[in-house]
């Protein structure tokens, strides 16, 4: 029997790395810089909710008032808005997705009273206009690239470097995370899958963290 049939096909294939690469949150002076900024910008309501709320950027963008319970404070997240190329004029379009891509995703995220205030704002400013929380000028759906494009301006003119959005998302579980916040309690929040993958993403431990771990265990000696 010939030596090269017998060989596995798969021998010789590199497997990616399965390690979780650190992520990057702003730290607290990069926030505060990076909405001073933005408070000059058309999303400027958008950013400050998704670093409030840790929601996705598909999360963010297909909110209706019908997620939002403004008396009890309580934002319901069920699904997703993406963009898909339409097959007939092969131009972008938005497409509302009702079925998230799992069952964690759908979740219910208490307000901060900022957010709160924020959202009773745009509800009072745009009246019956539309049902989209965060919408264009003309009252439809934000493309997810002019919302990526404007977060990208705001990051150039203050001085931070360039990340993705979704520097917003880990932001608010650091912000969690820095306040001392249970981690399946985070998880739960962000719509993970389950705890493990949150502490997978979040096992970064700033040193004054490890400094503080360090005199409580003095403490018991």
């Amino acid at each position: 029997m010939r030596d090269d049939i017998i060989l596995h096909p798969a021998k010789g294939i590199e497997l990616p790395s399965l390690e979780q690469k650190p992520v990057k949150a702003f730290t607290l002076e990069e926030q505060a810089r990076f909405f001073e900024v933005a408070k000059s910008y058309s999303y400027y309501e958008a950013f400050i909710f998704a670093v409030d709320t840790g929601v996705r950027e598909g999360e963010l963008l297909a909110l209706t008032w019908d997620d939002i319970d403004l008396k009890n404070g309580m934002l319901y997240v069920s699904k997703n808005l993406v963009a898909v190329k339409d097959r007939i004029t092969g131009k972008q379009k938005l497409v509302v997705q009702d079925t998230p891509k799992t069952s964690n995703a759908i979740r219910a995220i208490p307000l901060t009273t900022r957010a709160l205030t924020l959202l009773k704002s745009l509800k009072l400013k745009r009246q019956s206009k539309t049902n989209i929380v965060f919408c264009t000028n003309r009252y439809t759906y934000i493309y997810p690239k002019n919302l990526r494009r404007a977060f990208q301006c705001v990051l150039k003119r203050a001085g931070i470097e360039q990340l993705g959005l979704h520097v917003l998302r880990h932001t608010f579980a650091t912000r969690l995370f820095e306040k001392g916040a249970n981690p399946k309690t985070v998880s739960t929040l962000l719509g993970h899958a389950n705890v493990g993958i949150t502490l997978d993403i979040y096992t970064h431990v700033e040193p004054e963290q490890m400094k503080e771990a360090i005199r409580l265990l003095e403490s018991t000696v």
